[in-house]
């Protein structure tokens, strides 16, 4: 939470904050290929190919990962490429995007919405991505993914409440009242919890909202503590206690 300098004009709290229950649900099963490559300079290391999902939206964000088993760098491969084919219904393939600066161990993100603007005609559900990695001469990991219509990132179904605590300076006058309500809001950001998921069973992520508080002038001699409430579909509410109010910080 940041409170710019108090001055006789409104001034804004920035509030932001995770569910853990929402993070929980946002975990996928990544798609990837792993093969043993003895390089050209005589190293030999087991290599992956992954990315975040089996499955995506036509304009999901892809998280993509290439890495090796041992001490290997990029310097040990001067030659890797990661291309992005769309394979359409009639099988036929067009390349999307090319990325020769690849390295070994960075996660690169793809927006598939920025790839190509100007493809035609758009993804579509019922397109299917290639994923191709080159590795050496002749050596290829390929990751085929789906395009589906069905969101893969479902929003929240829960609904939260930004509640204000505020009191004067001389401690009289205590108020609490709800500054902000919304049913299934739309996070600012998905991040991975983890990069090195990738390699693994589970990929997660969490959710972060960004919520914003406007105080007026005559408000802002009092003193301020936020907080969030939940309210589940199902009804249940969770009603916080005054300790977990947090106070704004400059």
């Amino acid at each position: 939470m940041v409170n710019p300098d108090a001055s006789h004009t409104a001034c804004a709290s920035l509030i932001k904050f995770e569910d853990p229950d929402y993070n929980r649900l946002l975990a996928s099963v990544p798609k990837k290929k792993s093969r043993q490559i003895t390089l050209r300079n005589s190293k030999a290391a087991l290599f992956t190919v992954s990315v975040d999902r089996q499955e995506y939206n036509a304009d999901s964000d892809i998280s993509f990962l290439c890495d090796a088993s041992t001490a290997i760098t990029s310097a040990d491969v001067p030659q890797r490429k990661l291309e992005i084919l769309r394979l359409n219904e009639n099988g036929v393939a067009v390349p999307i995007m090319e990325n020769p600066a690849m390295n070994l161990g960075e996660v690169v993100n793809i927006q598939l919405s920025k790839v190509k603007p100007d493809l035609e005609p758009k993804l579509k559900a019922g397109d299917t991505l290639l994923i191709v990695v080159t590795i050496e001469d002749g050596v290829q990991f390929v990751l085929s993914v789906p395009i589906v219509a069905e969101p893969v990132i479902a929003p929240p179904t829960s609904a939260y409440a930004l509640l204000r605590r505020a009191w004067t300076i001389s401690g009289t006058d205590e108020v609490v009242e709800c500054r902000a309500f919304a049913w299934s809001p739309a996070p600012e950001r998905f991040e991975l919890t983890c990069p090195s998921d990738l390699l693994g069973d589970l990929v997660r992520r969490r959710a972060v909202f960004r919520w914003t508080d406007t105080m007026r002038p005559a408000e802002q001699d009092s003193q301020y503590s936020y907080t969030i409430q939940k309210i589940t579909p199902n009804g249940s509410t969770y009603i916080p206690d005054l300790d977990e109010f947090l106070p704004v910080s400059t």
